[in-house]
């Protein structure tokens, strides 16, 4: 009987040692889990902190593309713009070239219009001359 007594003396004390060390697995394991627990309430956290920073960035991607849309749209019209003025400079470079030319014909024809005056003010005074010549002819006579 001692003998049974002094096994099942051990067989407690390691059983009880054994629990120790069981409750002592536990109690690690729900620290443990705790922390992950803590973990993964970060990590939701930082998700959730991820996901809006992630949609605030798309929307400001999508503002940027905007943006540049427009401002495409202004280089294109200002392109068209600029072409059109571009015509329209050559236009009037060519209505002046026409000018110029028309300017150069009038100077001439007021070159031989002045010719013609003096070629008539002299043909005037030659006649004068001469009408005074046939009347002093005339006189004699």
């Amino acid at each position: 009987i001692a003998s049974l007594e002094k096994k099942i003396e051990t067989l407690t004390e390691e059983t009880k040692a054994e629990m120790v060390q069981l409750l002592q697995e536990k109690s690690d394991t729900e620290y443990k889990a705790s922390q992950l627990h803590e973990a993964n309430l970060d990590i939701s956290t930082n998700m959730e902190t991820l996901e809006s920073k992630k949609i605030d960035l798309e929307r400001r991607l999508e503002e940027a593309h905007n943006s540049i849309r427009s401002y495409q749209v202004n280089i294109a019209e200002l392109e068209n713009k600029m072409k059109k003025k571009v015509e329209s400079i050559a236009d009037l470079e060519l209505t002046i070239d026409t000018i110029s030319d028309q300017h150069e014909k009038l100077q001439m024809e007021s070159s031989h219009h002045k010719e013609e005056e003096r070629d008539i003010f002299a043909l005037e005074k030659t006649v004068e001359e001469k009408s005074n010549q046939i009347a002093s002819l005339e006189k004699k006579n």
